[in-house]
């Protein structure tokens, strides 16, 4: 029995190990390359231990000018696109989760049928839709198409959350006379705080590094982050290997700043079996 306990614990931590290695490892390859020097980012086998470099920060203005705008860019929408998206689902998840109506749920499964369209797809209509409207080169494309692509999941999402709170809640607060606005802002939204937030992380992940809708529907005076790395990939010359992993690592770092300071909401919102006292 105790083989077994201690071989079972073993398998678990190599498990774990693997796990960790796979998804960390081109994470740590992506910082280390951007303070190497080019000869040294491809050398075999790889370099653990190297002198750190800052020439590739040095050099990315020069070999991609509008990077730190796209950042901004980037920045922008996903912040835009998360607060739309947080704007509609809340009252549409709130909707779902208390009234139990035909229409309502099947205008619910309806959303997710749409969900299931390639995004490649939906392109096809909607650019010359955008383009008679002259919304082509405009930010406000990207927040209406992400917080669009994102609506529906994320109704479930606050659905999910908001069947956790009990609805007796709701019904001691309309017998003190609240109404349904007060019972909204003041019951179900404190206690759905966690999977707010956690929404609107999958919406700005998303937003942040989207591809292919930023590359049909911008121009040069709206292209985000991604469009620029994949502009500083495909050069008429050589790739710079240098500061495009400089840019690939400015691009990853603040999600992952964003995400650990955070992440208390984003796992208290992945939990949605638990309601606050």
């Amino acid at each position: 029995m105790y083989q077994k306990t201690v071989g079972l614990r073993v398998f678990r931590i190599v498990g774990v190990t693997v796990v960790l290695l796979w998804t960390v490892f081109p994470v740590l390859f992506l910082f280390m390359s951007a303070f190497k020097s080019p000869r040294e980012i491809f050398s075999f086998p790889p370099r653990l231990f190297f002198r750190p470099t800052f020439q590739n920060f040095i050099d990315l203005p020069a070999e991609a000018p509008t990077f730190y705008s796209a950042l901004g860019t980037s920045a922008i929408v996903a912040i835009l696109a998360s607060v739309l998206t947080i704007v509609l689902a809340v009252p549409a998840g709130y909707a779902l989760s208390r009234y139990r109506r035909k229409f309502l749920q099947g205008s619910a499964f309806f959303m997710l049928l749409v969900r299931m369209y390639p995004p490649i797809v939906l392109t096809v209509p909607l650019f010359p839709v955008f383009s008679a409207l002259g919304l082509i080169d405009n930010i406000l494309v990207l927040v209406v198409l992400y917080s669009a692509m994102f609506i529906s999941l994320c109704t479930w999402l606050m659905k999910t959350y908001m069947d956790e709170v009990p609805i007796e809640i709701e019904e001691s607060a309309a017998i003190d006379g609240a109404n349904t606005w007060q019972k909204i802002t003041r019951i179900v939204l404190p206690l759905s705080v966690h999977g707010i937030v956690a929404t609107a992380i999958f919406v700005s992940i998303f937003s942040w590094k989207e591809f292919t809708f930023a590359y049909i529907f911008t121009g040069s005076n709206t292209q985000t982050a991604p469009i620029v790395l994949d502009m500083m990939l495909t050069p008429v010359t050589t790739v710079s290997w240098g500061p495009l992993f400089a840019a690939s690592a400015m691009q990853l770092l603040p999600i992952l700043i964003f995400v650990w300071l955070i992440q208390s909401y984003l796992i208290g919102g992945l939990r949605t079996g638990g309601v606050k006292q």
